[in-house]
């Protein structure tokens, strides 16, 4: 059997994210998003996952973008001098201890649950930060307590996930990415050739707005995203192939 996961990351990121990521699940394939509670839009996401509950909805760690909505200090070199996170690049993230980011990870759920009324369906991180291993330490202790999956972007995080029984699912896929590589074409090649299993595939749809630009050198194939995830022709392969869409890899 194979079943797919398409989630669709920056869930607040600006209002055509939010709009163009609503219209992906209700007119598409994506069955899951993730919600960076610190981002201009998050008040429209909030309100948005208040009020459906078709579309799975789970918490985008945020420690490189933005400022924090916890306290600072604990942070350290995370933050620079204006107080804003600092860029993967920085480096800075590579030395993170649980200790460090624990206090940030659990103010960034308690401000989720807060605004969406229910706890996240799963976490993962914007920039992939929350697999770097010392943060990747908090965000197991935040899985195991609300019981929730984690996605794994590489074989030493899923290997770690599944030792201690955190669900993640079987393949990530990360390749629907560029504007080389979101047409209908290339996901139609994706979904061919899924594995056995449950599968996730990370995406980025969006609508067109004014202020995507001034946040995200990636905006162009967010837009080409979301027309091939609202597909009829991708639609009509996964039926023809007998996929199963699927919100968390404990489905």
């Amino acid at each position: 059997m194979k079943q797919l996961i398409v989630t669709a990351d920056d869930f607040g990121l600006t209002p055509g994210v939010v709009t163009g990521i609503v219209e992906a699940h209700e007119q598409g394939i994506v069955t899951a998003t993730s919600l960076m509670v610190n981002a201009p839009a998050a008040d429209a996401a909030f309100q948005w996952a208040r009020e459906h509950d078709s579309l799975a909805v789970g918490l985008h760690f945020v420690l490189t973008f933005g400022r924090p909505v916890g306290p600072a200090w604990p942070l350290g070199e995370l933050i620079d001098g204006d107080g804003s996170f600092r860029r993967l690049d920085s480096g800075a993230h590579d030395e993170a201890t649980p200790g460090q980011v624990g206090a940030e990870l659990r103010a960034q759920l308690e401000l989720f649950e807060s605004n969406v009324g229910r706890p996240p369906t799963h976490i993962d991180g914007h920039h992939h930060v929350h697999a770097v291993p010392g943060i990747l330490s908090a965000v197991l202790e935040a899985a195991r307590r609300h019981r929730i999956p984690v996605r794994s972007p590489d074989d030493r995080t899923h290997a770690r996930l599944r030792a201690i029984g955190v669900p993640t699912s079987d393949t990530f896929v990360d390749t629907f990415y560029g504007e080389d590589n979101v047409d209908e074409d290339e996901l139609v090649t994706i979904i061919d050739e899924l594995a056995d299993g449950t599968t996730e595939l990370m995406c980025h749809p969006a609508h067109e707005d004014t202020v995507l630009p001034t946040l995200s050198s990636y905006t162009d194939a967010r837009y080409l995203e979301c027309r091939t995830l609202t597909s009829d022709d991708v639609q009509r392969a996964l039926v023809e192939r007998d996929i199963e869409l699927v919100p968390s890899p404990v489905s």
